[in-house]
């Protein structure tokens, strides 16, 4: 007779402060697959993190059959909100996990993590669509942006009013999209290259605060920046 216990993992191997905001999981998926030929009783899983960005989750689980196995599905880990919101340099972190019965260590298994800075897009080759979590169109300097735009369509279309489609006119969008472009543009912010990292894939991300106090950015920064501004007049 035989014991065998295999753990496969299904992770996002980055994580960052917008990720950990919409809810987007650490760990989608894990399996404990029996490869022997003897049932497997009382296992005890636990995950945990190196730093410790995340609390440690563990399970029980009354047995395993021979050649059978358990997925556990979206594994809900609870990500420490002000450790990825302080993060300045990003870091290289593991997620370890291990299978124990009693005394006796079933399986073990380690995967590298990358913990991000709290500006920091992953870029295109893992979930490129959380840039739209940059987009801020709360912010209050986004409010000033629009105010001017709508200064510059009141002089174009003798309408100041940032409506967005509610004249069911798609040139009056178009006006709209132009005068905030305007008025971003009035600004005259100066083209810098991304800021100080030692990221392969990705990069940071300027707020709306550094663009404007600094008067510079890159096409991502701009782009972002324009795309709040949108996203505050109601355009999508």
């Amino acid at each position: 007779m035989s014991k065998g216990l295999e753990i496969s993992l299904s992770y996002i191997p980055v994580i960052n402060f917008a990720l950990q905001q919409n809810h987007v999981p650490v760990i989608r998926e894990i399996v404990l697959r029996n490869t022997g030929d003897e049932q497997i009783d009382n296992i005890d899983l636990l995950v945990w993190f190196e730093p410790e960005f995340a609390l440690e989750y563990s399970q029980h689980l009354d047995s395993i059959a021979p050649g059978k196995f358990v997925r556990i599905p979206v594994v809900p880990i609870s990500v420490s909100t002000d450790f990825l919101a302080s993060l300045t340099e990003r870091i290289k972190g593991t997620v370890s996990l291990t299978a124990m019965s009693g005394d006796e260590l079933l399986a073990e298994k380690h995967c590298d993590i990358s913990i991000l800075t709290f500006n920091e897009w992953g870029g295109s080759g893992i979930m490129p669509e959380s840039l739209a979590a940059f987009s801020t169109p709360n912010h209050p300097g986004v409010a000033v942006i629009n105010k001017r735009a709508s200064e510059f369509l009141g002089r174009w279309t003798s309408d100041p009013s940032l409506n967005a489609y509610q004249n069911r006119d798609h040139n009056r969008v178009k006006y709209q999209m132009a005068a905030i472009y305007e008025a971003i543009a009035e600004k005259a912010i100066t083209y810098c290259v991304s800021p100080a990292s030692f990221e392969s894939q990705g990069q940071r991300v300027r707020t709306v605060d550094e663009i404007m106090s600094l008067k510079m950015g890159n096409c991502l920064d701009m782009t972002m920046l324009y795309v709040s501004c949108l996203e505050a007049a109601g355009l999508h």
